[in-house]
């Protein structure tokens, strides 16, 4: 059932075996699309990035999958059709998802009149013929996802894709998309592995990322990036992983003397992975 109005509040406005579309209308102009990564719960009414999008009081669409699927066209078709009279209420819409999730937002921006597009990590085709390496081709499903790859005719709007150059995977896709739309703003995160998410977890720095976007700011962007990866435990864990692996020594007195960014956590995923400090007691 669509919504009538932009401020019709917690509405399923679309639900089959393979989705469930959430509705969240706070007003506004905007309207925030998200769709969902892989493996996240279906239960309840929640979808992803529904907590901080209510706490900005940006209305909101959630599209979650049930199952990793990648949401294939032949899937989304009914899914694009029911959401067209709630997108069609607000004067700007703006998409965004993380891995699977940064695909459909990549993948559907044109068919839902994206005027901004934020794909973080995601993956440009699991179709074996795109020559796609790594985990994501074993959930190939042949015809389901065959020729599904991004293309020109896909993207619109102002779209930001958001990789670390150092994951293979992610730079492969990151080439793939900017070869089929070139417009795009390729934003390098150093060292975030496949998880450019975190950067963006809080409430501030989601409402940060939006507000640069939107706006086409490229360097507040990059200072946002530059400023959250600083933050972020994962680039710690990056940056000694990698220090260790050039010298171990060397690297484990980097690890010593930064013990107050450096949690436990950390050390002990250094040590199951390089062996234990031997500076550590």
């Amino acid at each position: 059932m669509p919504p009538s109005d932009r401020n019709a509040l917690s509405m399923i406005i679309y639900e089959d075996d393979e989705i469930i579309t959430h509705f969240d209308g706070r007003g506004g102009d905007t309207i925030v699309i998200s769709f969902a990564h892989m493996d996240f719960p279906t239960a309840g009414r929640r979808y992803w990035g529904s907590q901080p999008l209510e706490k900005l009081g940006l209305s909101a669409i959630g599209i979650v999958s049930k199952r990793n699927v990648w949401y294939p066209p032949s899937i989304m078709a009914p899914v694009l059709d029911s959401i067209s009279n709630a997108t069609a209420l607000f004067q700007r819409v703006l998409i965004y998802g993380f891995s699977m999730g940064g695909y459909a937002a990549l993948k559907y921006s044109k068919s839902l009149h994206a005027d901004t597009v934020i794909a973080l990590s995601p993956q440009a085709s699991i179709d074996p013929d795109d020559d796609v390496g790594g985990v994501y081709r074993s959930f190939f499903i042949e015809p389901l996802h065959a020729k599904t790859g991004i293309t020109s005719l896909d993207v619109s709007g102002n779209a930001y894709l958001f990789y670390d150059p150092y994951q293979e995977g992610d730079s492969w896709s990151a080439r793939f998309v900017a070869d089929a739309y070139p417009p795009i703003h390729l934003i390098k995160v150093p060292r975030a592995q496949h998880e450019t998410i975190d950067l963006f977890a809080s409430t501030q720095a989601l409402e940060e990322l939006f507000s640069y976007c939107a706006a086409g700011d490229i360097s507040g962007l990059h200072s946002l990036v530059t400023k959250r990866r600083r933050l972020t435990w994962r680039r710690v864990e990056a940056v000694t992983g990698y220090a260790i692996s050039r010298n171990r020594d060397f690297g484990w007195r980097l690890v010593s003397s930064n013990r107050d960014k450096v949690t436990d956590y950390i050390v002990g995923l250094l040590a199951r992975r390089y062996g234990p400090s031997p500076f550590e007691p």
